[in-house]
């Protein structure tokens, strides 16, 4: 075989070889997903339509169905529990993702009871016997929330009986918990919403446990109730929570009590 020979029958080689190596691929005039829905939350038991843009068939996916599952043709996204997870959008230009918190709503009128699980008392609340003559352990009470959520932010009012307090704006922990604090205050005392440590296991239900720390003008010392919800539910079209003051502006201990204890 002559070396002329060789060479035109390279040049046959390469002309067919670089007419094939220009086509384009499949893909690669087709655009990633772009997603499109600005939701980085979602409450469980809500739904949310996402969206993208990009050409072709767009799939969605996610890596945590237990937190987030999707409907894969539509991107239809339910929370389903608490946790993060990454939803992804597909198509043969490749794929986009997007990191979903998963948490629980707080948000509503609730009503419900708790118990007295425990009792401390010093000073002069010790000498009037608070832990046994006003409160006792076992003993069912009244709580009503009104609450409103941004995101992960709540904030809101807490009566208990019918004295109604504030509560200070609180984040949802990763978790999934609610670290409320909250106050009722009168001319003569007040009573501190303490330590909270509530959850919503399943939509329109709350429980957990709280402190409640009365303090009296006047007098020394104090007294703490340790708490558990029995059975808190979110309602519909619930009471919104309105201050009812007492008749003279001014209330005792025996008082306070009193009303803390009204349906």
């Amino acid at each position: 075989m002559t070396r002329a020979f060789i060479a035109s029958l390279l040049v046959l080689v390469c002309a067919c070889g670089g007419g094939s190596s220009t086509a384009p691929s499949p893909s690669s005039s087709v655009q990633p997903p772009t997603i499109t829905t600005a939701n980085t939350m979602i409450y469980v038991g809500q739904t949310v339509q996402f969206a993208a843009t990009g050409g072709g068939p767009i799939r969605w996916g996610t890596d945590a169905p237990g937190v987030a599952s999707v409907d894969v043709p539509s991107g239809r996204v339910t929370g389903a529990g608490t946790g993060r997870a990454t939803i992804w959008a597909e198509n043969e230009g490749g794929r986009t993702t997007r990191g979903l918190r998963g948490l629980p709503s707080y948000a509503g009128n609730w009503e419900g009871t708790y118990a007295i699980s425990g009792c401390q008392a010093t000073g002069d609340f010790l000498q009037i016997r608070f832990c046994t003559d006003l409160f006792s352990q076992g003993e069912v009470l009244n709580i009503s929330l009104q609450m409103s959520q941004t995101d992960d932010r709540v904030s809101g009012a807490f009566a208990f009986g019918d004295l109604i307090g504030a509560l200070n704006s609180a984040t949802v922990s990763d978790a999934g918990q609610l670290p409320l604090t909250g106050q009722y205050t009168d001319a003569d005392g007040s009573i501190s919403l303490q330590n909270a440590r509530w959850e919503s296991p399943s939509p329109g239900t709350i429980t957990g446990t709280f402190d409640q720390s009365w303090s009296v003008a006047g007098a020394s010392g104090f007294g703490i109730l340790s708490c558990e919800i029995r059975n808190v539910t979110r309602t519909s079209g619930g009471p919104t929570l309105s201050q009812r003051p007492s008749a003279t502006g001014r209330m005792s201990l025996e008082e306070m009590i009193r009303r803390a204890r009204r349906k």
